[in-house]
């Protein structure tokens, strides 16, 4: 049926559900729009329901998006937005998860082999304030391309695609390589006289130096991503 009927003219509020039904149950993906009382159960069952901004109340509560100017091209839009926070969750668990890995990868190696992490408490904090809030705000926020809409998005498809994997494990070795180099090389490179990794008192100048270039250098890398 749903592959032969295009248009059904002056379609009641029972021929509208039986629709929804009948192509959910072969597997198709429904988006309805409706504005009266008997649409609420059709608005209910369909993937998508959509209401006018004229609708009347028991409609828009049992809609998914209430199109408040009334305008079809709305629906377009609303399309457009969707695959946009879709792409935006993305990125964000791409920077996220790029994030953690480097920070308990240094964390443990550090603690592990020299007893001493590069980033301390407060470090940490403050990394998971740009991590969380404010990475949230900035990547959560793109709009949308005027220029096209994106490809379509099937509902069985992963959030995690292997463009998403790939570039979290080149980033978090290029940062992980980076952060090694600067907690075993940086006393020698950014000290007048090299210590002990081990032995150094860990609130020592020469040690709150290399410390402040390592966190330094993380936030940059971790902007730059």
């Amino acid at each position: 049926m749903k592959k032969k009927v295009k248009v059904i003219a002056r379609c009641t509020s029972e021929e509208k559900l039986v629709l929804v039904q009948c192509i959910k149950d072969r597997g198709g993906l429904i988006g309805m729009t409706g504005d009266s009382i008997a649409d609420a159960q059709a608005l209910r069952q369909a993937d998508v329901g959509l209401c006018m901004g004229t609708g009347c109340d028991v409609a828009k509560d049992n809609a998914d998006l209430v199109i408040l100017d009334n305008d079809f091209h709305s629906i377009h839009r609303s399309v457009k937005w969707g695959r946009a926070l879709y792409d935006n969750c993305r990125k964000f668990l791409q920077f996220q998860i790029t994030i953690n890995v480097v920070i308990c990868f240094i964390t443990i190696l550090g603690g592990a082999t020299i007893g001493h992490t590069p980033l301390n408490v407060v470090q940490m904090l403050w990394t998971n304030l740009i991590m969380d809030i404010l990475g949230a705000i900035a990547i959560g926020t793109e709009p949308y391309s005027k220029d096209k809409c994106g490809p379509r998005i099937s509902r069985k498809g992963p959030v995690m695609v292997p463009e998403l994997w790939r570039t979290i494990v080149l980033h978090s070795a290029y940062q992980i390589l980076v952060m090694v180099v600067l907690m075993y090389a940086g006393p020698a490179m950014f000290c007048d006289e090299a210590y002990n990794l081990v032995l150094e008192p860990a609130r020592s100048p020469n040690r709150k130096v290399v410390d402040t270039i390592c966190f330094h250098t993380f936030i940059l890398m971790t902007l730059f991503n």
